[in-house]
């Protein structure tokens, strides 16, 4: 719709990135659920399966994440701030890893990386990459992106340490 000067998906932005994900299940799941936990869309496959009462093990759905405990859950605001999921434009354009408040956006070559902070900048305008204070996330993020991804442009990355 326009935002960040593009007309359509594709960007990192939470404005084409991010998509809700919305479950009704009467007597299961109580209505106002509110999940904060970052997730991408391919762990919803793991997740209706594992709440239909199918086995996920062993169907090689490595590296997915199964949210049916967190569907399940009693509470009715579920959070954790400290899982990392990753999404990338199909063609390589850009990778990132994303937390519920913090997005690490690496490019190929010399795209200058940034970093989102949603709890700050809701509007994801503000890049806060070189400033003093983030060093620490970009360190964890980063750990966290080489251990659970082998991509090139993760691993290649020389930033903050």
């Amino acid at each position: 719709m326009g935002e960040h000067t593009s007309p359509g998906k594709g960007t990192p932005y939470k404005t084409s990135a991010g998509v809700p994900f919305l479950i009704q299940w009467p007597s299961k799941i109580p209505a106002g659920k509110h999940i904060e936990t970052a997730y991408s869309s391919v762990d919803f496959v793991p997740t209706l399966l594992n709440l239909v009462g199918i086995e996920t093990s062993e169907l090689g759905l490595t590296g997915l994440v199964d949210a049916s405990g967190d569907l399940m859950n009693e509470g009715m605001l579920i959070s954790d701030e400290n899982q990392l999921r990753f999404i990338d434009k199909a063609k390589g354009n850009w990778a990132a890893a994303v937390s519920q408040r913090h997005k690490l956006v690496l490019g190929p070559n010399k795209m200058e990386p940034y970093l989102l902070d949603s709890a700050v900048d809701p509007n994801e305008l503000s890049n806060f990459f070189n400033q003093k204070g983030y060093w620490k996330i970009l360190k964890a993020m980063k750990k966290a992106s080489c251990k659970r991804r082998k991509n090139m442009i993760f691993n290649s990355w020389k930033g903050p340490m």
